[in-house]
C-alpha cells in the first residue's frame, strides 16, 4: 500500500544556502589531466572509485517497485537552489532567484 500523496503531483523547493562557496567572477586555466586539457565531466572523482556490491543494493523483505507499477515518485519534483557547497542567490527587489523565476513562469 502506497500513501495517497505519491497520486498527485508534488514541487519541492529548497531554497537555502549548502555551503560558503559562491560562483568566482574570475576565469581559469583549463583543467589538466596529466598534460592534457580536459572538461569538467571527464575529470574523475572520488565517488566514481567505490565500489557497491549487490549484496548492498538488493531489498529482500518488500518490493518498493514492482514490475507494471509506476516509478513510486513519478510525481516528485524536487528544486535546489545551490549545488552543494554553494551559496543560494537572491536581491532586494525580487527576493530570492529562483523563486522569482519559478513563480513568474508558473504564472504564465
Amino acid at each position: 500500500n502506497k500513501p495517497l500523496s505519491r497520486k498527485i503531483p508534488r514541487i519541492f523547493i529548497f531554497d537555502c544556502c549548502a555551503g560558503q562557496n559562491d560562483h568566482d567572477k574570475d576565469f581559469r586555466d583549463p583543467l589538466m589531466d596529466n598534460g592534457k586539457v580536459v572538461s569538467d565531466i571527464q575529470c574523475r572523482t572520488p565517488d566514481q572509485n567505490k565500489v557497491i556490491s549487490l549484496d548492498f543494493v538488493e531489498e529482500k523483505e518488500e518490493i518498493i517497485w514492482g514490475i507494471n507499477e509506476d516509478n513510486p515518485d513519478h510525481r516528485l519534483v524536487i528544486i535546489n537552489a545551490a549545488n552543494d557547497g554553494f551559496q543560494s542567490k537572491l536581491n532586494a527587489v525580487k527576493g530570492s532567484y529562483v523563486i522569482a523565476n519559478i513563480t513568474e513562469r508558473i504564472s504564465n
